[in-house]
């Protein structure tokens, strides 16, 4: 980290139902969640990672529950890089069905065409290998281009870290 802290305090209000929790994206950031100087989350990168030791994207989700009704959470924020010191935090309150039908809608286009594109490439590389002897349909790279492009975009959009929690943990 690069040794600046940022942190956020609010109160909790209403909790309507008992699926209700709260939600926010970071980007390269360490966090600690408190209510009420209790500390109930915190994300950091573990130190026997086989891939790398830092946190890349990801989505906190902490349970809200009727007891947390009018305790103080106090969010702080590590960021690892001073590009994204300065990143806003969009803090979200419903259940996690509802947070990611909200960030599955706003990235719909994105998460569509990011699937065309790894089926497009697959489907080239098929094409090549089953006509190798022909010297026309030489379109390999076309294939690779298209499956990377489509690989590095669904790594690049944030309902990836919903569907896959694990992949961006350091691991």
């Amino acid at each position: 980290p690069i040794g600046k802290k940022i942190e956020y305090r609010f109160t909790i209000k209403n909790v309507e139902d008992a699926d209700n929790c709260l939600a926010f994206y970071l980007v390269h950031q360490y966090v600690d969640v408190y209510f009420d100087n209790t500390l109930v989350y915190s994300l950091s990168s573990e130190d026997d990672a086989l891939l790398g030791k830092s946190i890349t994207c990801n989505w906190a989700m902490i349970p809200i529950i009727q007891e947390d009704i009018g305790a103080e959470v106090r969010i702080v924020l590590s960021p690892m890089f001073k590009a994204v010191e300065n990143r806003p935090v969009e803090f979200l309150f419903g259940s996690r069905y509802d947070i990611f039908v909200k960030c599955l809608v706003e990235e719909l286009p994105e998460f569509i065409l990011s699937c065309l594109c790894v089926i497009l490439g697959v489907g080239i590389l098929i094409v090549q290998f089953v006509n190798r002897k022909q010297n026309y349909l030489d379109i390999f790279y076309l294939g690779m281009l298209s499956l990377s492009i489509g690989l590095w975009k669904l790594s690049d959009i944030r309902i990836t870290p919903m569907l896959l929690p694990e992949y961006s943990k350091g691991i």
